[in-house]
C-alpha cells in the first residue's frame, strides 16, 4: 500500500478499530504522521496507560486485536516518546481538550478536572471515576 492509498478513510477505520479494542473513544486515538518508507509508518497518540495495553496485546498476540486490525498489515508496533510532548498530558472524554489534571474511571477513559467537578460516573461507559 502506498501513502496516496491510505486515505482519510482508511484513517478512519484504523483510528475506530484501535478505539474499539481499547474501549476508549475514537478522539482519544490521534493519527500525527503518516509517512512512506519501504511500508507506510502511521504514529498515533494515546493516553500512555492506554498505550501500554495496546503494546501488551501486540506483543502476545492477542486475537482479538489481530481481528481489529485484519484490513491492515500490521509489521511493527512500538512504543515512541516525543521528546517536547507535554509530560502526563491527556485528552478530555468529555471536552476533548488536553489537559494535565483529572481523574480515570475503571476503563481508563481520562476527565480532565474541568469536567469531572460535576461528575460522579464517566460519561463514555457509566463506571465510576476516581
Amino acid at each position: 500500500m502506498e501513502v496516496s492509498e491510505f486515505d482519510e478513510q482508511s484513517q478512519r477505520l484504523l483510528q475506530y478499530a484501535i478505539a474499539c479494542f481499547l474501549s476508549i473513544s475514537p478522539y482519544d486515538v490521534r493519527i500525527t504522521s503518516i509517512e512512506e518508507t519501504n511500508s507506510i509508518k502511521v504514529a498515533i497518540e494515546l493516553p500512555s496507560q492506554i498505550a501500554e495495553k495496546l503494546l501488551d496485546a501486540y506483543k502476545e498476540d492477542d486475537p482479538e486485536l489481530l481481528q481489529f486490525l485484519a484490513s491492515f498489515q500490521i509489521l511493527d508496533l512500538r512504543s515512541a516518546v516525543k521528546m517536547g510532548t507535554l509530560k502526563g498530558s491527556c485528552i478530555c472524554a468529555v471536552c476533548g481538550k488536553r489537559k494535565h489534571r483529572g481523574k480515570a474511571c475503571s476503563k481508563g477513559h481520562f476527565i480532565c478536572s474541568d469536567c469531572a467537578y460535576s461528575r460522579q460516573h464517566c460519561p463514555l461507559c457509566g463506571h465510576s471515576i476516581h
